[in-house]
Order: C-alpha cells, then structure tokens, then sequence
C-alpha cells in the first residue's frame, strides 16, 4: 500500500501573496469593507478544513518499485458525491467518481479539471506515439522522480500494452540514471532517454541534444 496527501495552502500564500492577520478587515477610504479589488462585496466564506483520516496501523508501504498493482489510502477525508456542487460532479462524472483519488482532488475543482484533460491529452490523444511509448516515457519519469505507486501504473501499462514485461522490470530495477545499460532497443531507449531528459526543471532536452542522439544511433546502426 501507499500514501498520497495533498495539502492544499491558502490560494495567496500559494501565489506569493501575503495575507493580511486573521480577524482583519480591509477598509476603503470611507471605512467601508472591500475586497481586494475595491469591491464592495463580502469575501467568500472559507471552505473547512479537511479532516484528516487516522492512520490504519496495518498500513504498509511499498519499498521497491514493481508492476503489481498497489493500494491506496488518503490521509485526508475524500469528498462526499452527495456534497459535489455542480461543477464537483461534473468534473467526477462517469468512473472517476468512485475513486477517493479524484474526489480528494475534487475541493479544488479546477486542479481536477486541468488534472483530467492533462490526462487524456498525454495518453489518450489520437495520431503521434503509441500509447505503450506514452506509458513507457511516464514509467521512465516516475521511475527518475522515484514515486513508486505511479511509477506502478505506469510500468504496469507499458508491460501490458508493449508485451514487453522484462525490459519494464529492468528499467524498475537498475533505474534511468543516463548511461545506464536498460538492454533496450533503439527505440524504446530513445523513449526514455527523451522523457528523462524532459523531467528536470529546467529540462536539458534540447534539439541538439536530439540531434547529437541520433546521430549516435545511426552511427551504432552501421
């Protein structure tokens, strides 16, 4: 099993934004309460703390990668569908409602939304490369970051999909660390290599460092 918390910061604080000390009132020139913008309309209620889960003392979390499929739990309580507003439930329609994944997520609703249509433009748009590369570039990513629960769907999809198991359980294994011999084919260690070299921030991809890789590749070839 596995954990995964996600804490959310108050947004100004998160945007760099002091805020002023608790039980303060900002005041227009009249002595009338605003808003930030000079608006004279109430702030939005606060939404209430999350509450948190006590912890399940069984709990176990994994301390290897592999392609077994892993449990979760959150430490924070996921949201209730029979309290989803409407933009909530529109954002958790279909499977993803009954996934506390997504309905932990679901309070900032448009974390969520960006979330999902990520998602799908990375794996599920049409044309471009194969959907075992995609999850083969995700798996060699949280294989880099060292998440061992995504780094499990992914491998797991990229064996599945790829029909190429022991190559996956290899890159789980010795990692992606650059100059590290995977017994890949050019193809797939291109893969990896490129999605390795997109993850940092800033990322070292460059085009002539593409370049340069494939020139090394068609020198190998010869």
């Amino acid at each position: 099993m596995t954990f995964l918390v996600e804490r959310r910061r108050p947004l100004a604080s998160a945007m760099g934004i002091a805020a002023p000390p608790a039980g303060t009132v900002e005041s227009s020139p009249e002595g009338t309460p605003r808003g930030r913008g000079g608006s004279s309309a109430p702030a939005p209620s606060p939404e209430p703390p999350a509450q948190i889960i006590p912890r399940d003392p069984n709990l176990k979390r994994p301390t290897a990668f592999t392609v077994n499929q892993l449990e979760w739990s959150p430490w924070l309580q996921p949201l209730d569908l029979a309290e989803a507003n409407p933009k909530q439930a529109a954002a958790l329609e279909g499977t993803r409602g009954n996934s506390p994944y997504f309905r932990l997520l679901a309070p900032d609703v448009d974390v969520l939304t960006e979330r999902t249509a990520t998602d799908r433009g990375i794996f599920y748009t049409p044309g471009g490369a194969p959907r075992a590369e995609r999850e083969l570039s995700a798996a060699a990513t949280s294989r880099l970051n060292g998440c061992i629960y995504c780094a499990s769907v992914h491998a797991r999809l990229a064996a599945q999909l790829g029909k190429r198991p022991e190559d996956i359980d290899r890159l789980l294994l010795k990692g992606v660390t650059p100059g590290t011999e995977l017994g890949l084919d050019d193809r797939w260690q291109a893969v990896v290599d490129l999605a390795v070299a997109l993850a940092p921030t800033p990322p070292i991809a460059t085009s002539q460092r593409h370049r340069s890789h494939q020139s090394e590749q068609r020198a190998k070839a010869k």
